[in-house]
């Protein structure tokens, strides 16, 4: 799905013009972008959370000219799907990809041994 189906889509459930509901998505694509990019996180409840990360510095090679480069530090964007959004997923792979713990509480082993 693309920006334009989500506005789609949206628009079709809530019965707003979606010039409407393009702008409302822009405006909160814009609230992340800009709230990562300063540092902060985003937490959308149910959802997943939005974060920056920094990699460290590092030595790659070139593999044309075989030689070591070193590569600066920068910042990545991150991003944790939720608990609900992790099990809606798996739910509709039709099978279950979070295995309870013993306290109740779910853990990040995958009840397939598999990743």
């Amino acid at each position: 799905m693309n920006k334009s189906e989500l506005v789609a889509s949206i628009a079709g459930r809530t019965r707003l013009p979606a010039s409407e509901v393009a702008v409302v998505v822009d405006a909160a694509l814009e609230a992340i972008k800009g709230s990562v990019a300063r540092g902060g996180k985003v937490v959308l409840s149910g959802f997943g959370t939005f974060g920056r990360r920094t990699r460290a510095p590092r030595t790659a090679r070139d593999i044309l000219a075989g030689r070591a480069v070193r590569v600066p530090a920068t910042n990545v964007v991150v991003f944790k799907a939720g608990k609900p959004f992790k099990e809606a997923v798996a739910k509709a792979r039709g099978r279950p990809r979070v295995a309870p713990s013993p306290a109740g509480r779910a853990t990040a082993r995958t009840t397939t041994g598999k990743r």
